[in-house]
């Protein structure tokens, strides 16, 4: 599972549930595209549990 949380209420504003094959940065278009663009983003960041070289 891949989720777009807001660092400051928590609050989960984009989802993903994926199987274990898929890391974190092909999941960042779909998360993205869940957040309206209008609404400013102050950073992105990822556990790095899944990350890839590319």
């Amino acid at each position: 599972m891949h989720l777009g949380i807001d660092a400051h209420t928590l609050e989960i504003r984009a989802i993903e549930v994926t199987d274990k094959s898929v890391g974190d940065a092909p999941m960042l278009p779909e998360l993205l595209a869940q957040i309206p663009p209008d609404e400013a983003l102050a950073s992105v960041s990822a556990d790095g549990a899944y990350d890839t070289r590319a």
